[in-house]
């Protein structure tokens, strides 16, 4: 009988001590999963909208009628836009705090630089098509015939 019972104790302490280890390490590595997607998703996103800022930028140091044509692929949290200072920019709705400092309330939002004119305005003419893209899309940026440039999927 004793050998039974030293069989049955010892099942039992493993089978709390494997209850106890997935209960403590499931939800960190859920966490650390959610984290992880996050900064994913804002590391594409600023990936993407700089792309397109760049080839703004390359644009604007080309000659009139210049276009260039850019494949983009948003992730499924975040949004690219034009900014009322004709910048491009995102947001990415961050879905596991703790949130980084320049995010509020799990809202990232960068505004990304693009080029300027010689009198310090800028020359780039957002699309009302350019409002809230997301998923893959194609994004034309083109220089017209009096150096403005626009960005419209």
């Amino acid at each position: 009988m004793k050998r039974g019972q030293t069989s049955i104790e010892f099942i039992i302490i493993i089978l709390i001590v494997v209850l106890f280890v997935i209960t403590t390490t499931k939800p960190l590595i859920e966490n650390a999963k959610g984290i992880t997607e996050d900064i994913v998703n804002i590391t594409r996103a600023n990936s993407e909208t700089k792309r397109i800022a760049n080839a703004a930028t390359e644009i604007s140091l080309m000659g009139v009628s210049s276009k260039k044509t850019i494949e983009v692929s948003i992730p499924a949290k975040a949004t690219l836009h034009c900014y009322q200072d004709k910048n491009v920019g995102f947001t990415v709705e961050l879905q596991v705090p703790p949130y980084p400092k320049d995010c509020n309330n799990g809202i990232c939002d960068k505004n990304i630089l693009t080029p300027t004119s010689f009198n310090g305005s800028s020359p780039i003419s957002c699309n009302s098509q350019f409002e809230n893209i997301k998923g893959q899309k194609t994004i034309v940026i083109e220089k017209d015939d009096e150096s403005k440039i626009s960005i419209h999927p």
